[in-house]
């Protein structure tokens, strides 16, 4: 697990892990996670965890786009109690995909959603809900933002 302060005091903070990659990807990429907070917590580092043994179990490995119900939300007072697991577009369009020792892997980023955004993500796609989330220019990394549905 890597733990990344931001460089400026406004910035973020990054949670990435290291070593998903490792699971058997059943057709799928390897991939890493990110989860970006506007503060530093353990909370985020056990989020983190949680997604990489849920993605290491045997229901199969975590694809993009997939929801995840964390039991709790992922900072306390916020109504976000899912992951919607996303392309990292806040870095760059195309920036989650790279190849190192000959190996493709993708980053993906664990982005907080409500569990009516979840809901509707199940039901009609996470793709759109991050279209939605995306267009309505919520503050993803603020542990009160609004819902998008």
């Amino acid at each position: 697990m890597l733990e990344i302060a931001p460089t400026a005091p406004e910035g973020a903070w990054v949670y990435a892990s290291c070593g998903a990659w490792q699971t058997p990807s059943r057709g799928q990429p390897l991939a890493e996670f990110l989860l970006v907070s506007l503060n530093s917590s353990e909370l985020h580092v056990e989020t983190v965890y949680d997604v990489v043994a849920l993605h290491a179990d045997n229901s199969g490995p975590l694809r993009l786009y997939d929801t995840v119900d964390l039991g709790r939300p992922w900072q306390p007072g916020s109504a976000c109690d899912h992951l919607l697991v996303a392309p990292p577009y806040i870095v760059d369009e195309g920036a989650g995909e790279f190849e190192i020792f000959g190996l493709a892997l993708s980053l993906l980023w664990l982005i907080p959603i409500t569990a009516s955004e979840a809901e509707f993500a199940n039901h009609h796609g996470g793709y759109l809900l991050g279209e939605e989330i995306a267009e309505a220019d919520v503050g993803v990394f603020q542990a009160d933002r609004p819902s998008v549905r």
